[in-house]
């Protein structure tokens, strides 16, 4: 099992990855979100006495006008900046500013269930394990535990969807998988 996320940029993380492989539009961008997520590490990881990368920011910025993930990571990186004092860069701090000015507007978020319960079934046992493997998250978490497990996450970002399902549901899914789990193929032909 992986380690308790247990700080927001995890958890924040998470979700856009999730969301991003949601997002039918963009599952034959491979490419697309590794460039992206690249952008998004490299705006993370700038020091707070340094401006951003231009040429990240910008590519960003861009991305975040037609894809949700992309606006929701970038506005979390903004506010976050803005609050702790670090330098953001002339790109940023304009974008930050037309956002809360109301000028720039998130992008629509995608609507709608997967198909059928086994198709559901596999999209939902495929993210768990994609938090699990690439965020490190847990898949679940004990009832009277605070700790955000990737059950949360994942029923989090599908109500974006207009999926609704409980926690328990959610892990009740990844426990009765079938025995030994969705084989690679399985998941990939998802």
């Amino acid at each position: 099992m992986g380690a308790v996320a247990k700080d927001t940029d995890t958890i924040e993380h998470a979700k856009a990855r999730i969301r991003f492989w949601l997002n039918p539009e963009l599952v034959e961008d491979d490419w697309a979100e590794d460039e992206i997520v690249g952008w998004l590490e490299s705006l993370r990881a700038t020091p707070a006495n340094a401006e951003p990368e231009a040429e990240a920011v910008s590519q960003v910025i861009d991305r975040a006008a037609g894809e949700t993930w992309v606006w929701d990571a970038l506005r979390e990186i903004a506010g976050t900046r803005l609050l702790r004092g670090q330098l953001l860069g002339d790109a940023l701090r304009r974008w930050a500013g037309e956002v809360l000015r109301g000028d720039r507007t998130p992008p629509r978020k995608p609507r709608g269930a997967p198909a059928t319960t086994r198709e559901r079934n596999h999209l939902i046992v495929k993210a768990l394990k994609i938090l699990q493997d690439e965020c490190g998250l847990t898949l679940t978490r004990n009832d009277a535990s605070e700790v955000v497990s990737a059950c949360d996450v994942v029923v989090e970002v599908l109500a974006e969807y207009g999926v609704s399902l409980s926690y328990k549901r959610v892990a009740e899914i990844w426990f009765k998988q079938p025995k030994g789990g969705y084989t690679p193929v399985e998941l990939e032909l998802i």
